[in-house]
């Protein structure tokens, strides 16, 4: 058993689907199957690991730019605070700002992406449809 597995290689029931609701499409890119497997071990539900499984992701990947980093980021803090208390939730708000200013420091340039999207709700990503206060929602 694993808490989450990557949405590129999972599989999951009819049933489970049904019991879930299906997919939070508020995510639009990452954090989407963080959040449903997580919700499906809210529900009993358990999420398996087949290290014997071979999966070819042919073609894809949501791309490795800004943009797509500034996603992955804010959802990761929507995620967080959808499922943790507002204190909590600040807290890891600041962790992670304070993680992308490091990256950024070691030459990570989508980190910077990621800190105007954490730091000015105008600059997130319309996708993303996740509101205009500082935390996002």
């Amino acid at each position: 058993m694993v808490d989450w597995a990557l949405g590129a290689v999972l599989a999951m029931s009819r049933t489970c689907y049904d019991t879930l609701g299906g997919w939070d499409q508020s995510y639009f890119l990452y954090s989407e199957e963080t959040d449903v497997c997580l919700r499906a071990r809210d529900a009993g539900l358990l999420t398996i690991y087949e290290p014997r499984s071979v999966a070819v992701h042919i073609g894809g990947a949501s791309g490795r730019g800004s943009r797509t980093h500034a996603m992955q980021i804010v959802n990761r803090v929507r995620l967080h605070r959808r499922r943790h208390g507002v204190v909590a939730s600040w807290c890891y708000f600041w962790l992670t700002l304070a993680s992308e200013l490091s990256w950024l420091a070691r030459g990570h340039r989508a980190s910077g992406a990621a800190i105007w999207a954490l730091l000015r709700p105008a600059r997130r990503p319309p996708e993303l449809g996740c509101g205009a206060g500082l935390m996002p929602r």
